[in-house]
């Protein structure tokens, strides 16, 4: 009887040792899949970010771009006025002139 209980408490003995094995095991595989579901994680925010930084830097271009052909087109437009004859002005501003005096009258 001695000899079944020490075979029972030796079994029972390697049953802990395999359990806390696999638990080790197990708390290793965990660890391992927290580490790699952070480094996705982090793939996947540096990816976002160069994503949205690239959209970013299309966008202040078109910006620029933008910018710049509005500067070119008003500059085109102050250019056009300068241009137009101080006698056409002054004929103009006559014009007008007289058109106020007729109507107050």
């Amino acid at each position: 009887m001695s000899y079944l209980l020490k075979q029972v408490l030796e079994i029972e003995e390697k049953a802990e040792e395999g359990i806390q094995e696999a638990k080790l095991k197990a708390k290793e595989i965990l660890d391992k899949a927290e580490e790699e579901g952070k480094k996705i994680v982090e793939e996947i925010k540096k990816a976002t970010e160069e994503r949205i930084g690239s959209y970013r830097a299309e966008a202040e271009n078109k910006c620029k771009i933008e910018e710049s052909n509005l500067r070119v087109q008003g500059e085109e437009e102050v250019r056009k006025i300068r241009e137009v004859p101080l006698q056409n002005i002054e004929a103009m501003a006559d014009y007008l002139l007289e058109k106020f005096k007729e109507y107050c009258k």
